[in-house]
């Protein structure tokens, strides 16, 4: 889960994790963002956090707000996100037949860790 694809699927044979953003909630529309085990990225969890987690935070808004002479460009929005995903990550079972998958539907987040 730290090297790269080939290495651990040799170690964790059904590894996946999926980030997909979909157009709406409920929907089996195809996705329209997608980051998962596809071979063109390392496959590695430091990896699929740092692509996702920029996907998350790229259409949050941001107020002007100053610590000291600092600009502070994180609000308790980009907070709860980072939680949500770290402990998403961290507390998915990759011994099992399970994948990890994260849908992004404009209005709402779901973690969610799938049996296959």
């Amino acid at each position: 889960m730290f090297g790269k694809l080939p290495s651990i699927l040799e170690a964790v044979p059904h590894y996946v994790v999926d980030y997909q953003e979909r157009p709406e909630p409920r929907t089996e529309a195809r996705w329209v963002d997608r980051v998962t085990t596809d071979g063109t990225w390392s496959g590695n969890l430091y990896d699929f956090y740092r692509r996702v987690i920029q996907k998350l935070f790229s259409d949050l808004k941001v107020p002007f707000k100053l610590k000291g002479a600092k600009r502070v460009d994180d609000t308790p929005v980009h907070e709860a996100l980072r939680e949500a995903l770290i402990n998403t990550i961290i507390h998915a079972d990759y011994t099992g037949e399970c994948q990890y998958k994260l849908l992004n539907a404009q209005i709402c987040l779901y973690f969610v860790t799938l049996a296959l």
